[in-house]
């Protein structure tokens, strides 16, 4: 898309954001997340904060940033590149920036780079995946990964995982891969035996829980680890 035509589109989307009616079931459906949060921030400077007109804008806001990856919504918002690009280099970064958290007495981390995930519903995939990655970061040596096909089958292997680490507990913490809701409800089976975070700007229901990136990312996630019993 040009810059020309994406400058229409969101002169034609701000039509749109700023009527009496919310128009986000059918107006703005079919229109790019990333061109609506432009277009809201270009007018946003246009208007007073304390505009009543920004009511309804608000809430679209909230739709895209739950529709969206950090990335995706920073980059629609900020649109500096030197930025983002830092931005995405720290995002590259923080898989190597958790695998310093350090186990308790109690409580055992297992980071996880779950990308190949990203947008993934289908459960043998996802059972797959997330089994072979646990298996991975908590074997040290060669171990053969077993072959499962839903949550159920996953955790009947988390006893043998605990025993290899000598731990009561098990803390997942995702990375790389914003949870939809079938990767959300497959994760709350597993909640009995494991606890799970995701690095996500996501809100997220407990006992799942969600860090969004930040500064001291790894001290809150360690404190979080520290706490569990």
């Amino acid at each position: 898309m040009s810059r020309e035509e994406a400058e229409l589109l969101i002169k034609e989307i701000n039509d749109y954001l700023f009527r009496e009616k919310n128009p986000l079931d059918t107006d703005l459906k079919n229109y790019p997340l990333h061109l609506i949060v432009c277009s809201y921030k270009k007018k946003l400077n246009e208007i007073k904060h304390d505009d009543e007109r920004i009511k309804i804008p608000s809430s679209i806001l909230w739709h895209c940033a739950q529709n969206m990856t950090y990335p995706e919504f920073y980059r629609a918002w900020h649109g500096n590149k030197t930025t983002i690009k830092n931005l995405e280099n720290q995002f590259t970064d923080t898989h190597s920036l958790l695998t310093k958290l350090q186990p308790t007495n109690k409580t055992y981390p297992l980071p996880l780079n779950l990308k190949t995930l990203e947008n993934e519903t289908d459960i043998i995939e996802i059972s797959q995946e997330i089994c072979n990655q646990i298996y991975l970061t908590a074997f040290t040596a060669p171990e053969e990964i077993p072959t499962v096909n839903n949550a159920p089958q996953l955790k009947s292997k988390i006893p043998q995982i605990k025993k290899h680490l000598k731990t009561e507990n098990l803390a997942l913490i995702i990375n790389n891969c914003e949870p939809n809701d079938t990767i959300i409800n497959f994760c709350n089976k597993l909640t009995d035996v494991l606890h799970i975070a995701f690095i996500t700007e996501q809100p997220l229901n407990p006992p799942l829980r969600g860090f969004p990136q930040q500064q001291n990312l790894l001290n809150t996630i360690q404190n979080w680890i520290n706490e569990i019993e």
